[in-house]
């Protein structure tokens, strides 16, 4: 008996989770890729993966036909694929198109994974498929800073970089402009940008930020599809902070309405001068002892009195500050850019000094003895001094007598004390103006500018312009630098401190007095340099950060002029490295001659340190590479694929539009593009070709910096495509022959399938598969 046959025959596959019955068992053959199939069912299957190479995050083509090459090969019909993993690969559309099927493979990450196929009539196959990661695709940011570490009366810029890199931590040059978002934790410092761009070509960007207060600060850096970094910035302050007021002089008359100075210096909790973090206020009282009362230090009492001219006035005995502006050469700096009220008995400690003065004088004709108070809310406690007002006064040009204030050694021109005319406790004004030389001890220490007296007053200001360091104590003769800080009712002497003497030369009397100076010695410092990158791209120039710490972490200056230099290295040289006193950090450039790692020694001065650098070969294009039909077969569109290889055959990405000249050493036989561009930013281009006559060709790339390729391809006659379920002497007669019954069994990804062709009849129902999970027949995981 005939029956009819269906166009399409049917293949039944049925998931067995136990051994397959014994009765329908063959003999296993091992594939290569270690799936288990029993004996050939059909015809084998070829596949052609478009780009060979795939790298994480891309799109490829797997193309697909019969291995048989003979003149009327089949056509593949009902391919089902399936991936062994899909996270790394899925399966994406498939399109039938006459021999050759396509698949559309999606790369999601790297690794291995297989690719199962099976067709009507064809032997299932499998095979593995590498996932890459291209290593010169910036995947990743770096983020760095230097120096981390500051004192508030220290150096107050820094640098940081942002640095591209794949995901193994290896350098990377950006294939285009790659905006950086940068902010940070709290004010604590200020960065110079909030975006910062590292442009096509580079491989990293730099810039500075400025120390605002103390405290601890995060930095961060973000980029769109890149992990965000930070990095941590420490800036130490005094943990409790108190002033000291000075009045100089402490004498004045009331008959030549003279003057006096009122200083407050800012220190901390060891009792050494410190610098303020912000502008600062200090209030002023002035009390006349004989009328003060204890009910508060902001009341005033008055009292009658006669001035010079005889005649009776009523005054408050509080002081005022006067008109400077006779006296503006040696006046208050500190006031010059305040918008504030400068009329009120203030002193004004500004941002980045460690003191403040005011100008003061007592009602005219009035004797009597004042007690200043200085007072903050910012501060515990209130200080006191008295100022004595008296009708004596000479006028004379000496005796010159000297008071100073504790200074910090940070290189600046600061406030060091005052000179002023006194004749035991009888003021002197001055009856010319006097310009008063002071010599120092110790010249390293402080640079002394003549003090000022003008015709008509008694005081004169000191400022200094100081070193970066202080002499060892054991060098100078008389070393009484001593302050004493209460911890529990014990004294202890603080450190870092020298007295330097100071003496009045010239005619102007030979008064002499001790400066005590804070600061490092040049002992206590320690040098610094390293990259500002952690690993270096070959023939590129990158930035190196040096820099003065003293107590083996915080910040200093560098305490002279000194020239750095470098120990012999094949690795990198040294742009420049002139270095001012002052200077700190200080950052200059380096280039990397050649790839490798090495630890240089680099000398400022008398200072030594190791560096420790590492170039690194950039993951760029070495090669080209072919991909071609096995059969280039004649009058059909054939599909080539050039791809760009590291050293190491792994796909890369071209860092620029990169032109590939192709030429045919036979036009004739084959018609060719006559170039194709790999774009920027990918790692291969395709082109088609079409075939005339059969024969081979030798085809040739050239590429500029690109070693030459060359290959050949073989051009067949195009075949003619044979369809099973038709006669192809297009009878139209159906095959009514009987197909004796066929059971296969396979071992497929760990799961027993049982195959089952039904006489006649074949048509695909899926495949369901297990392992790790079910999987359908796209390869798409299903709950």
């Amino acid at each position: 008996m005939k029956m009819a046959v269906s166009a399409f025959p049917i293949i039944v596959l049925l998931l067995i989770f136990s051994p397959i019955s014994n009765s329908f068992a063959q003999t296993d053959v091992a594939d290569d890729d270690g799936f288990l199939f029993e004996d050939a069912i059909g015809d084998e299957l070829s596949t052609r993966m478009v780009p060979e190479k795939l790298v994480k995050g891309s799109e490829a083509l797997l193309h697909i036909y019969p291995t048989e090459k003979g003149p009327t090969p089949k056509q593949v019909n009902n391919l089902r694929a399936v991936s062994s993993d899909t996270e790394i690969i899925s399966i994406g559309d498939i399109e039938d198109g006459g021999i050759i099927t396509t698949v559309k493979i999606l790369a999601h990450d790297t690794g291995e994974a297989k690719i199962a196929l099976v067709a009507d009539g064809f032997e299932p196959t499998s095979f593995t498929v590498i996932v890459y990661e291209v290593k010169n695709r910036p995947t990743q940011i770096l983020l760095n800073a230097a120096p981390d570490t500051f004192e508030m009366h220290g150096p107050g810029t820094g640098y940081y970089t942002v640095q591209l890199t794949d995901d193994f931590g290896e350098p990377v040059i950006a294939d285009k402009d790659i905006k950086i978002n940068l902010s940070t934790s709290t004010d604590v410092i200020s960065l110079d940008t909030k975006q910062m761009y590292i442009d096509e070509g580079e491989y990293y960007g730099i810039g500075t930020f400025n120390v605002n207060t103390s405290g601890d600060v995060m930095i961060f850096a973000a980029s769109d599809g890149m992990d965000t970094r930070n990095k941590r910035i420490t800036i130490s302050g005094p943990v409790e902070k108190s002033l000291e007021l000075f009045l100089f002089p402490e004498v004045i008359s009331s008959q030549a309405n003279q003057h006096s100075y009122a200083v407050v210096v800012m220190k901390d909790e060891t009792g050494k001068p410190t610098t303020a973090e912000k502008d600062t206020i200090i209030t002023l009282h002035a009390v006349l002892d004989s009328e003060k009362t204890q009910t508060g230090d902001s009341q005033y009492s008055t009292e009658e009195g006669i001035d010079r001219y005889g005649n009776k006035k009523k005054w408050t005995g509080s002081l005022e500050r006067v008109d400077e502006s006779q006296l503006r050469n040696e006046a208050s700096r500190a006031w010059d850019n305040y918008s504030g009220d400068k009329t009120k008995l203030d002193v004004l400690i500004n941002k980045g000094d460690s003191y403040g003065y005011s100008l003061l004088s007592s009602p005219v004709g009035i004797e009597g003895t004042y007690t200043i108070y200085a007072s903050s809310p910012d501060f515990s406690g209130i200080q006191s001094k008295q100022l004595t007002a008296t009708h004596n006064f000479y006028i004379d040009d000496s005796p010159v007598q000297i008071k100073t204030i504790p200074s910090i050694s940070a290189g600046k021109n600061v406030l060091i004390g005052s000179v002023y005319l006194q004749d035991g406790n009888i003021p002197v004004t001055s009856d010319k103006s006097l310009n008063v030389r002071i010599n120092p001890s110790d010249t390293d220490s402080v640079t002394i500018t003549p003090p000022k007296i003008i015709k008509g007053s008694s005081v004169g200001l000191m400022f200094g312009d100081m070193g970066y360091t202080i002499k060892e104590p054991s060098t100078l003769s008389d070393n009484s630098c001593i302050s004493t800080v209460t911890n529990g009712g014990e004294g202890s002497t603080t450190s870092n401190c020298v007295a330097t003497d100071l003496y009045v030369v010239g005619g102007f009397g030979s008064d002499s007095a001790k400066l005590d100076v804070f600061g490092p010695t040049k002992a206590d410092l320690k040098f610094v340099a390293k990259p500002m990158i952690s690993k270096v791209i070959p023939d590129t120039d990158f930035p190196v950060v040096a820099y003065m710490t003293r107590d083996e972490s915080s910040v200093w200056y560098f305490p002279e002029n000194i020239y750095i230099s470098k120990s012999p290295s094949s690795v990198i040289d040294i742009l420049g490295g002139q270095i001012k006193s002052g200077d700190s950090p200080k950052l200059f450039m380096a280039n990397a001659k050649d790839s490798g790692a090495d630890v240089i020694t680099m000398t400022a001065g008398e200072y030594e340190t190791d560096m420790n650098i590492e170039v690194i070969t950039a993951k760029k294009p070495a090669k080209l590479t072919l991909s071609s039909p096995d059969d280039v077969y004649t009058f059909t569109e054939s599909l080539f694929l050039i791809q760009l290889l590291d050293e190491s055959d792994n796909p890369v990405f071209s860092d620029r539009n990169l032109l590939i000249n192709l030429f045919v050493d036979d036009t004739s036989k084959i018609r060719i593009p006559e170039s194709v561009v790999i774009e920027k930013g990918t790692d291969h281009a395709t082109f088609t070709a079409n075939a005339a006559s059969a024969g081979s060709v030798k085809l040739l790339m050239l590429a500029e910096n690109l070693p030459e390729f060359s290959n050949n391809i073989e051009i067949v006659s195009k075949p003619i495509v044979e369809n099973p379920l038709v006669d192809n002497t297009n009878s139209t007669k159906n095959d009514t022959e009987t197909i004796p019954e066929k059971k296969r069994s396979l071992e497929f990804m760990g799961v027993d399938l049982l195959l089952v062709i039904v006489p006649g009849i074949l048509a695909g129902v899926g495949i369901m598969l297990k392992r790790n999970g079910t999987f359908d027949s796209s390869g798409e995981r299903l709950e």
